[in-house]
């Protein structure tokens, strides 16, 4: 793999950061190179909050990304942030509960929808809308097995302390449930 470029979106409080991490995590301790970047408001909470994050066989010359591979975006100012910034043949992996079906999208770039909130709350853990979006990138992109990403994670959350078993059903479904 040369190479991938993500850009991660939403909302303060959406897990944003968390996810980038735990991506950024597993391509560390899988061997690759791995740059994670945050930008967030002073607000944070409810203000918008994005990293990027890349992950490489080869040394990492700049954590800017003007452009980048996949875009994962929670909510619908997210989308029109963004969109732009895929490169030709990318992904944008979109949070269909929290964005307009009205929303226009490059035509050179794949997108795959799911309904991350709606699938989240029907499992039980209202929270863990943004490990059904990881589910979705790993599914789209082929970065990571579900397994290994479930690993993971579950490591992450360990280390914080906490128990990343409730957001395991809400990973999977985003692996299974997402569309495009």
């Amino acid at each position: 793999m040369k190479g991938l470029e993500l850009i991660f979106s939403g909302f303060g409080g959406q897990g944003i950061l968390t996810v980038g991490l735990i991506v950024a995590h597993a391509g560390n301790e899988t061997g690759r190179k791995v740059l994670w970047s945050p930008s967030y408001g002073s607000e944070m909470r409810g203000g918008t909050a994005n990293c990027c994050v890349t992950i490489s066989d080869e040394e990492i010359a700049s954590p800017n990304l003007p452009e980048c591979d996949v875009l994962i975006a929670m909510n619908e100012p997210s989308v029109v942030r963004f969109k732009d910034c895929v490169r030709p043949d990318g992904a944008i992996i979109v949070n269909t509960s929290m964005v307009s079906s009205a929303m226009t999208y490059p035509k050179r770039v794949r997108v795959c929808g799911m309904a991350a909130t709606e699938i989240a709350a029907s499992l039980g853990n209202a929270r863990g809308v943004n490990m059904g979006m990881l589910g979705a990138l790993c599914r789209v992109t082929g970065l990571f097995s579900l397994e290994g990403i479930t690993e993971h994670m579950i490591g992450y959350f360990a280390s914080k302390g906490r128990d990343g078993a409730a957001n395991t059903a809400c990973l999977e479904a985003g692996y299974y449930q997402g569309e495009g």
